[in-house]
């Protein structure tokens, strides 16, 4: 094929429309038949593009893509802040360990700490010397039960809290407890990490 060929569409609606190409299918404009080129949309002017500057929205919420791109790079730049300080090393501390001797509790204290919050992600433990009678392992928030835990067996254990518990109001102290096992039973309890914000 050789030249220009017109061809035809239509309107949105109905209305025929002459449309000249060129012999590589390209679409032409203007008395010169030059090449239509790329359409510049000015800021802001198509309502679902949105302007440079909208503000961020919520997500799931109503937007103009560019506001919702703005909620997309922000949530990405939430993840990477996250992801470095769950990969932030948390200093060992004696004060997260409890050795007593046999059938006695082994107890972690956090005092109160003003302005802050105790935060623990896990916690393990064992039962040396035989089967532990009235085997437990208790959390307690400012005086309250926040977990609770039977331990029917001997040997060792452990459990990580998905979401990390935190006490519920700053300067309260929180506890960890492992019960006694019993006569010539020695329990053994540890904080698998422990901060406070």
């Amino acid at each position: 094929m050789s030249g220009n060929v017109t061809a035809h569409g239509h309107e949105t609606d109905g209305t025929p429309h002459p449309i000249l190409v060129d012999a590589q299918g390209r679409v032409l404009i203007g008395a010169g038949g030059a090449v239509l080129g790329g359409v510049t949309i000015a800021d802001g002017a198509d309502t679902a593009l949105g302007a440079v500057a909208d503000a961020i929205v919520a997500a799931g919420a109503v937007g103009t893509l560019s506001a919702k791109l703005r909620r997309v790079t922000q949530g990405l730049e939430d993840l990477k802040a996250q992801a470095k300080v769950e990969q932030t090393p948390i200093a060992a501390a004696n004060a997260d360990v409890a050795v007593p001797g046999a059938n006695a509790a082994a107890i972690v204290t956090y005092a109160a700490a003003p302005n802050l919050k105790h935060v623990i992600s896990g916690v393990a433990w064992s039962y040396i010397g035989g089967i532990p009678s009235g085997g437990n392992l208790l959390v307690t928030d400012a005086g309250v039960t926040v977990f609770s835990m039977d331990i029917p067996d001997q040997g060792a254990g452990f459990i990580v809290f998905p979401h990390p518990k935190i006490n519920a109001a700053v300067n309260t102290a929180m506890v960890v407890t492992l019960a006694a096992g019993g006569v010539a039973i020695t329990g053994k309890v540890s904080v698998l990490n422990h901060w406070t914000e």
